[in-house]
């Protein structure tokens, strides 16, 4: 994978810490990321020092598979309600309000490509990942 964002959060749900990496490899059953930059920040959001580079880290605490990254590469907006639930069980350590705004997504109405409510979805039933 390719220009990878992971975000580790706080049970409160802050962010405490983000690390980019240029590419990620699942090798040995883990992952491996390439050319790694680790922000953390302290309970109020605030970065503590700055960045710290790393040319390749070890990522043996993500319990993902590939498999499971395959919603993760999708707009949001077009997960059907079966892959919302595969993400909710395989991300087990979300926030609260992560896990609240996928749930309201759960049970929201279909919506068009750029999110507005479609007014025919009682009529033409049609889950959100048949939308183009």
């Amino acid at each position: 994978m390719a220009k990878v964002n992971v975000i580790q959060q706080r049970k409160d749900g802050s962010d405490e810490s983000r690390l980019q990496a240029r590419e990620a490899h699942w090798l040995d059953n883990r992952w491996w990321f390439i050319e790694v930059i680790v922000q953390r920040y302290d309970a109020r959001g605030n970065p503590m020092g700055p960045p710290r580079f790393e040319p390749r880290r070890e990522m043996s605490d993500l319990t993902e598979l590939p498999k499971d990254f395959v919603n993760e590469t999708k707009d949001p907006r077009f997960l059907s309600s079966l892959e919302i639930l595969s993400f909710l069980r395989t991300h087990r350590n979300l926030s609260r309000e992560t896990i609240a705004r996928m749930r309201v997504d759960l049970h929201s109405p279909p919506r068009d490509a750029v999110g507005v409510p479609d007014r025919h979805a009682d009529r033409h039933p049609v889950r959100r990942s048949d939308r183009p």
